[in-house]
């Protein structure tokens, strides 16, 4: 028996396409994960004001529900998510403080709803326009053995 040798293909010479990936990557290819890693980084924080805000607001219910007064609730309520936010949030402006004192009496509740706008530019790290507004209510029981001034 005799083996039969195969005919291989002459090798082409590859000369003449050097270095057009390299090309096509840092021209294409690169600029799409700049763009996709810019996005991650604003959704992240996006997310990271999202809970800051939800905690803000859950700060301000319980500080408003501590105090006598419905006026001393709603200024509690302004500074108490004021402090929270101060080291946090970046460029929360402007920021909403609502207090809900309707139902502020013994054995009430007290609900605080806080609003901020961050812009696209300081999610991103960016200067570009547009931005996104975040909202967050908390409420917080009033005791009912304190005594409350309406």
């Amino acid at each position: 028996m005799t083996k039969r040798s195969r005919a291989r293909p002459p090798r082409r010479s590859l000369s003449g396409d050097s270095g057009s990936v390299s090309v096509e990557v840092v021209g294409l290819v690169l600029p799409v994960m700049v763009i996709v890693a810019m996005l991650i980084v604003g959704a992240w924080r996006l997310s990271a004001t999202r809970l800051d805000v939800h905690a803000a607001a859950a700060s301000a219910a319980r500080a408003a529900s501590q105090q006598r007064t419905a006026a001393a609730a709603q200024s509690a309520a302004e500074e108490a998510a004021r402090a929270d936010l101060a080291g946090r949030v970046r460029g929360c402006t402007p920021l909403t403080v609502i207090t809900g004192l309707d139902d502020f009496d013994r054995g009430g509740s007290v609900t605080v709803t806080i609003t901020c706008h961050v812009s696209t530019g300081d999610l991103i790290g960016v200067s570009a326009p547009g931005g996104a507004d975040t909202t967050a209510t908390a409420r917080a029981p009033l005791d009912t053995y304190s005594e409350i001034v309406p």
